[in-house]
């Protein structure tokens, strides 16, 4: 069972973020390795061709092995709008299908760059006709080879685990504050929404929240909470609490 990880991130014990849907926070481990990588990046005299590649296929063995998947193969790295590359999983049904974009990197033997000058029309094998020129891009990889390392020790079912130990016993305490979350069999625990009563101005309580270094999202009407294992209960205290004031500050307004 997974206590508080905190302790593996840079998040000040002031701040309660629940906002990992906004932008998550980086793991110390990921920080490490892009510093690392950055460091390699400025003597590019040091860059075996294997830098290129050899990464890249442990992030997509990682990756396999955390969504059960048969093989690294089948894995490829595509565009993603909020996170500039992202793991894909494709079956045998695409082996012939033609990729968004026709990189070089993969193709077969192309980790022979002394050999680059004899085109090859032939992808290398399963999924990687897709993945895109950005899996090259060494501090991406680095984050994403952290963080897969760090998910598969937690492991997800424990990290779902942990949120609903976390956050159920604040739900009812968010609905009898007005707030109105769904329930318990309907929703997930790191990501859900509590929408204010007509009584609270959401932009003004969104702003208070701020100032009390509480950091959630607003959709609309309704707060967007998303903790994960850096949370602990306190942050969900100090969330109800400062709920709790804009509702009674409502009520005798």
């Amino acid at each position: 069972m997974l206590d508080c990880q905190k302790h593996l991130f840079r998040l000040p014990k002031a701040i309660s973020y629940l906002n990992g849907a906004y932008f998550s926070p980086l793991l110390i481990k990921s920080e490490q390795a892009v510093l690392a990588a950055m460091q390699l990046m400025s003597q590019p005299f040091r860059l075996s061709t294997a830098a290129f590649f050899e990464p890249v296929q442990h992030v997509k063995a990682l990756f396999a092995q955390l969504i059960n998947a048969e093989s690294a193969d089948r894995i490829c790295l595509i565009p993603a709008v909020s996170y500039s590359i992202g793991l894909a999983y494709l079956g045998p049904y695409f082996d012939q299908g033609r990729p968004i974009e026709d990189s070089w990197l993969n193709r077969v033997n192309s980790d022979d760059f002394s050999q680059l000058v004899n085109y090859q029309p032939t992808f290398r094998p399963g999924a990687a006709r897709y993945s895109v020129g950005e899996h090259a891009s060494m501090l991406n990889i680095a984050i994403l080879e952290k963080a897969l390392e760090q998910l598969l020790e937690w492991q997800v079912p424990q990290v779902q685990v942990y949120c609903q130990r976390l956050v159920r016993p604040f739900a009812d305490q968010l609905r009898a504050a007005g707030g109105r979350v769904e329930e318990d069999a309907y929703r997930v625990d790191h990501l859900f929404g509590v929408q204010m009563p007509q009584a609270i101005d959401p932009t003004r309580l969104h702003q208070r929240l701020k100032k009390q270094h509480i950091h959630v999202s607003l959709r609309g009407t309704t707060l967007r909470i998303s903790p994960n294992v850096y949370n602990e209960s306190q942050d969900l205290e100090r969330l109800v609490q400062e709920i709790e004031r804009a509702a009674a500050s409502a009520e005798l307004a």
